[in-house]
């Protein structure tokens, strides 16, 4: 097959039609046997189908395939006679593409609608929550009651992400202190969507930055534009700086579960339900508030 003939192919089979198939051969068939009259009959089309093989056709299956192309208006029957006359030209060909070409669009219209509901849920869901499921799958345990130890950033991420993000109802506080964080990383622009996202399921999200979180005004700046940029669209968020040293380092979602880093060098971190030291998470939660109420909130004239 030439070039030009394969892609005359991969343009019929978007409109879901075939030239190889057998339904196809009988539509050439009865363009041919038309050349002659306006209405054949079947045994015409039979004629000419003898033409093209060997075998003799099978005509129980052409009249099914006639059918088909009847049911998509390829072709036209007349059935006032006895017998059935059988009817097809370009004109006819045209609409039935036509048809199909409005179908297919109304078909990839809705996959592009069910792609897009698609990329949306896994844009949020949580790798944390994935992780948090595949453990219970494979151990056949619940962790939730449980303290966790860990080691490393992205350990703190996961913790954070499962136990935290992944959990937060309508009506929640996720509280997050920042410290040390190079805001200018793709990492630091990821968290901020990540709030974004929750405080959109309608979580109230407080952060607590210590000053200078390793950067440079412009970074200050850019995050302070990304902060407003939440707060125009309504979303109850609220980042605000201090500038001694933050009490803990830590995300709580309300007072049940606290994510806490415990070293530096090397970074550990623990995850605490409530259940397992309600007096630890009250005096977290109790610190964080008095901290983030007498700090002042990013956008609040210039950064120092």
């Amino acid at each position: 097959m030439t070039v030009s003939g394969t892609n005359q192919t991969s343009l019929l089979q978007l409109y879901d039609v075939n030239p190889q198939e057998k339904r196809m051969h009988v539509l050439r068939a009865l363009l041919e046997a038309c050349e002659n009259e306006i209405r054949v009959g079947f045994s015409d089309i039979l004629k000419h189908l003898s033409g093209e093989d060997t075998e003799k056709p099978n005509e129980s299956l052409i009249y099914r395939l006639l059918s088909s192309l009847e049911d998509e208006d390829f072709i036209e029957v007349d059935r006032s006679g006895y017998r059935h006359r059988y009817y097809t030209d370009l004109n006819r060909i045209e609409t039935a593409l036509e048809k199909k070409k409005g179908s297919a669009l109304q078909t990839l219209s809705e996959d592009r609608i069910k792609l897009k509901r698609k990329l949306e849920r896994l844009n949020n869901i949580r790798i944390g929550l994935l992780v948090d499921r595949v453990i219970k799958v494979m151990t056949d345990s619940k962790w939730d009651d449980r303290s966790r130890f860990g080691m490393g950033l992205r350990t703190l991420q996961l913790m954070a992400d499962r136990e935290v993000y992944a959990q937060v109802t309508r009506g929640d506080i996720v509280r997050i202190t920042v410290d040390d964080v190079d805001l200018q990383s793709p990492q630091w622009s990821e968290r901020v969507e990540v709030f974004g996202n929750l405080a959109s399921r309608g979580v109230k999200v407080r952060v607590l930055f210590t000053w200078p979180c390793r950067q440079v005004k412009n970074a200050w700046r850019n995050t302070t534009e990304e902060y407003l940029n939440l707060k125009n669209q309504g979303l109850d968020v609220d980042f605000r700086i201090r500038s001694g040293d933050l009490t803990y380092q830590m995300v709580t979602r309300n007072a049940e579960v606290l994510v806490l880093t415990v070293a530096e060098e090397p970074l550990a971190s623990i995850c605490v339900p409530r259940n397992e030291n309600p007096t630890l998470l009250d005096d977290v939660v109790d610190s964080f508030d008095a901290e983030f109420t007498s700090s002042y909130s990013l956008g609040e004239g210039d950064i120092r």
